[in-house]
C-alpha cells in the first residue's frame, strides 16, 4: 500500500490487549488491529512489540514512516522513554528503556508516553476535547488511568508520572492493590473491580462466553441485587471524579473505557458528581465520553511524532 502522507507506526500497550495501526499526520487510521498482551515477562513483551512494528512497516511504504509512537499503561518517563513502574498487569515491564530498544532495532525515532496522557492528546487534537484548554481525562478498564491538561498542555509532573489517579487512596485499609497499597481507587472503580464484585455476589451468570460481561439498563432496573452492586460502583467512580474536580477545577471531565460504553452508567455517575461536588466546581462543568473510544491513545501518541510535543 502506497502512503502519500507522513505516517506513524502507533501502538497502545495495555494490560489486556495491544492495539496498533498506522496513522497519518491528519488523523487517518489504517491497518488497525489488536492482540492479547504477552504476559511472559520482559523478553516476551518486547518481542511482541518488535514483531508488531515489523508487521506495520511491511504493510506501509517504509519511506513515509516518520517514527514509532508507543502508548503504554504504567508510569512512563516520556522524555527518557523508559517505564518507571508497571503493575503485575504487565509483568517484567518496569524499568524497560523501550525507546532505546525500538530506536536501536529499527533506526527510527520512537516516542513513548503513558496511555491516558496519549488518550488525552488524541481527544484534544482529534476528539471531544477540541478547543478545551483545561480538562481531566480518565480511562476505566483493567485499571484506572488519568491525565490532566492545563492551558492546553499535559501536566507530566517531576518525573513524568502525574495523573496516576487509579492509585488515589479512597478507602483506608481497603482492598490490597497490585501496586502494594490498600484502598486504591482502581480497586473499587475499575471494570475489573466491578466484574469481581458481580462474580462474588451474583455468580457467573452475568459473564459472556469470552469471560467479559454485558450490563443492560433493563437488568439494572429490574434486578435489585445487581442494582445494589452498581450503585456502590457508581458511588466510587463519582468519588474519584469529585476529588479531581476539587484538585484541578477543570472545564471538563472526559471518560474513556468501560463506563463510556454505557449511557445509563455515565448518566448516573454524572448525576452523582453534580449532586455531591462543591457547586462552584460543577457550575459550567462538562462530563462526556471519549469520541475516539479505544483508539484515542493511538491518535494521541501520533502527535508526538508529528507535532514535536515536549
Amino acid at each position: 500500500m502506497l502512503l502519500e502522507k507522513r505516517t506513524a507506526v502507533c501502538l497502545d500497550i495495555g494490560g489486556t490487549f495491544i492495539k496498533y495501526g498506522l496513522l497519518t499526520e491528519d488523523g487517518e487510521l489504517s491497518n488497525f488491529k489488536k492482540q492479547k498482551t504477552n504476559k511472559n515477562g520482559t523478553d516476551g513483551l518486547i518481542g511482541q512489540v518488535i514483531e508488531i512494528v515489523k508487521e506495520l512497516i511491511i504493510q506501509s511504504d517504509e519511506n513515509q514512516i516518520t517514527g514509532i509512537g508507543i502508548s503504554s499503561a504504567g508510569q512512563v518517563n516520556h522524555k527518557k522513554g523508559n517505564i518507571l513502574f508497571a503493575t503485575d498487569n504487565l509483568p517484567g515491564w518496569t524499568g524497560i528503556d523501550i525507546k532505546s530498544i525500538i530506536e536501536n532495532h529499527f533506526k527510527l525515532r520512537c516516542c513513548i508516553d503513558n496511555d491516558v496522557n496519549c488518550a488525552a492528546l488524541g481527544e484534544m487534537y482529534f476528539g471531544n476535547a477540541k478547543g478545551l484548554e483545561d480538562f481531566v481525562c480518565i480511562t476505566i478498564g483493567t485499571g484506572i488511568g488519568g491525565a490532566i491538561v492545563k492551558d492546553s498542555k499535559l501536566i507530566h509532573g517531576y518525573v513524568g508520572s502525574a495523573g496516576e489517579v487509579g492509585h488515589m487512596i479512597i478507602k483506608a485499609g481497603g482492598r490490597r492493590c497490585n501496586c502494594g497499597n490498600r484502598g486504591c481507587y482502581e480497586q473499587y472503580a475499575s471494570a475489573s473491580a466491578l466484574k469481581r464484585d458481580i462474580i462474588e455476589k451474583l455468580g457467573m451468570s452475568y459473564l459472556t462466553p469470552d469471560n467479559g460481561f454485558k450490563l443492560l439498563i433493563t437488568d439494572y432496573q429490574t434486578d435489585q441485587k445487581l442494582r445494589n452492586i452498581m450503585n456502590g460502583y457508581i458511588k466510587y467512580v463519582s468519588m474519584g471524579i469529585i476529588n479531581l474536580l476539587h484538585l484541578f477545577n477543570p472545564a471538563a471531565v472526559i471518560i474513556g473505557g468501560f463506563v463510556s460504553e454505557y449511557d445509563f452508567l455515565l448518566k448516573k455517575i454524572s448525576e452523582n458528581v453534580y449532586q455531591k461536588a462543591m457547586p462552584e466546581f460543577t457550575r459550567d462543568l462538562m462530563i462526556f465520553p471519549t469520541l475516539l473510544d479505544n483508539k484515542a491513545a493511538l491518535f494521541g501518541v501520533s502527535t508526538y511524532i508529528f507535532k514535536e510535543i515536549q
